[in-house]
């Protein structure tokens, strides 16, 4: 029995291993040019995510596989279908009515989307008007049910790919619902403008210090905290 103690260990450590949530393994930034940004997320689970925003009012949504062999990083994007960012949208009730609702917004890893927007929907306008909210830097917002009904997920109304397929992007509070609970399965992206989904690959870049290098030494990215 004593031979077989460490493979059972092993087994375990691998099974707990998988079960974890990913984590940021690595975050990139390119803004050299000042109307465009750039990022590029590498999760803990082999799954990269680049976004990038700018002036034209559109953002450009890619995803896929990296690996690293040596001295290089390589990146096997998705096709459109699969880089496009889906949301979970889930109502938290009260046992009673409630005035104030509060909408929390994470993303792939479970932090809070700093820049986390929504079209709030006025309730009692004569026409369907909406008013575009942020959340704070925690990721919430919170709202009067007083004034507004429900509200739209921005990046979901603006969707002119037609790869989400729903005939309703309007969520709607109940009496008794106190949060709503936002899950998204990307990183980092604000999602409070028109989205482009790309493929983002194949490509390689030298990891330096602190940066992705392109070929012939220029740098591509430069290293930053996920949390800035």
């Amino acid at each position: 029995m004593k031979g077989l103690l460490p493979p059972l260990l092993l087994l375990f450590a691998t099974v707990a291993f998988a079960q974890q949530r990913p984590v940021v393994y690595k975050s990139y930034l390119n803004n050299q040019n000042k109307f465009i940004i750039d990022n590029l997320i590498l999760s803990s689970d082999s799954l990269f995510f680049f976004y990038t925003s700018c002036e034209c009012g559109k953002e450009y949504y890619g995803k896929g596989k990296w690996h690293i062999e040596r001295n290089k990083l390589y990146l096997d994007g998705f096709d459109s279908t699969k880089a496009f960012p889906n949301a979970t949208v889930d109502n938290i009730n009260a046992d009673n009515p409630v005035d104030s609702v509060t909408i929390k917004a994470f993303d792939y890893f479970d932090k809070p989307m700093k820049s986390f927007m929504v079209e709030l929907i006025y309730k009692n306008a004569s026409s369907f008007q909406a008013i575009p909210q942020f959340a704070d830097k925690t990721g919430r917002l919170t709202v009067s049910k007083k004034d507004f009904s429900g509200f739209f997920l921005i990046y979901e109304a603006q969707d002119e790919t037609g790869l989400l397929r729903k005939n309703d992007y309007h969520y709607g509070f109940e009496e008794n619902t106190k949060e709503v609970i936002v899950h998204f399965d990307f990183a980092a992206a604000g999602f409070d403008r028109q989205p482009i989904p790309t493929n983002y690959g194949h490509k390689t870049f030298i990891i330096g210090t602190k940066a992705l290098l392109a070929r012939g030494g220029k740098t591509a990215f430069v290293e930053i905290s996920y949390d800035d």
